[in-house]
């Protein structure tokens, strides 16, 4: 049971850095696509 309940945890674990990477990588790309048409437009 207790190597069950780790191994539940660790992968609920890897799955919540994956999707904190995701929405890091997706803030990053909205940031670097904005700041040129920012740009543009002043």
């Amino acid at each position: 049971m207790i190597i069950i309940n780790t191994g539940v945890v660790l992968d609920g674990s890897l799955d919540l850095g994956l999707a904190e990477l995701s929405l890091i990588h997706a803030r990053l790309h909205l940031v670097l696509t904005s700041k040129p048409i920012d740009q543009r437009k002043k």
